[in-house]
């Protein structure tokens, strides 16, 4: 049996072998993985690590949740590779070749990478007709804090005020060829109110500072009449009869 002896010294040691403090000169050269040439992705590499994937139809579900099979200017399919070590991995010469109606290749790989999206833009004015605010009651100085899920984005201090509500519009039938005098009813009278009437018929928009207009329909018909009431800061409501 052979036999074997590594050197070592006493001086000032930062090693140890059973109870005795020792150096030895032992070293350690790390050693990096060799290229990958000809790697070829497909189904039978997944077979051969037996997990069970089907390739063809992972994509096909992806395409479909993220694109609804509508692959118009394209469809991006991401692909991780992952080593288990922290390494540089550098990919070159990729090809993808697939079957969709016949045998096809492509070259555009790109390194994609998540993240949040973000919009820029300009100055604009945002319809939150749909998010479904509720207002005080009362009116009043209030503070108004607007959160985009847990993250506050705004917060300023507004101001509700009291408006006149409309209540009806009189009369609702009248006779074709006669001049009407229609008379809109809201919840109080304030001063500095301007009426923006539309009849339905294609005639011209009337505007008065009064609830009072006459309008003459010249053909018999149903027709909707909208109403605008503006005060002088241009608050409104409409109503459509």
């Amino acid at each position: 049996m052979g036999k074997y002896k590594i050197n070592y010294e006493t001086v000032n040691p930062c090693g140890s072998a059973g109870t005795g403090k020792y150096d030895f000169p032992i070293f350690i050269y790390p050693f990096k993985y060799s290229k990958v040439n000809n790697f070829v992705f497909n189904q039978n590499l997944v077979d051969a690590g037996d997990s069970g994937l089907d390739i063809g139809q992972e994509i096909s579900s992806y395409v479909y949740s993220k694109y609804h099979n509508n692959c118009t200017p394209e469809c991006i399919v991401p692909v991780s590779f992952i080593s288990g070590e922290n390494q540089d991995i550098i990919l070159s010469n990729l090809n993808l070749i697939y079957t969709v109606g016949g045998s096809k290749s492509e070259t555009k790989i790109y390194n994609i990478t998540r993240r949040l999206v973000s919009i820029s833009s300009g100055f604009q004015k945002l319809d939150l007709e749909d998010a479904n605010f509720i207002a005080p009651f009362t009116a009043g100085q209030r503070e108004f804090i607007l959160e985009l899920g847990n993250e506050e984005i705004l917060r300023e201090t507004i101001n509700i005020l009291s408006i006149s509500r409309i209540t009806g519009l009189e009369p609702t039938r009248v006779a074709a060829l006669v001049p009407t005098t229609f008379t809109v009813h809201l919840s109080e009278t304030k001063s500095n109110l301007t009426y923006i009437w539309e009849f339905g018929d294609r005639s011209v928009v009337e505007i008065t500072d009064t609830n009072q207009v006459k309008h003459t329909y010249t053909d018999t018909g149903d027709y909707s009449v909208r109403i605008t009431v503006r005060d002088s800061s241009g608050i409104q409501q409409k109503i459509l009869q």
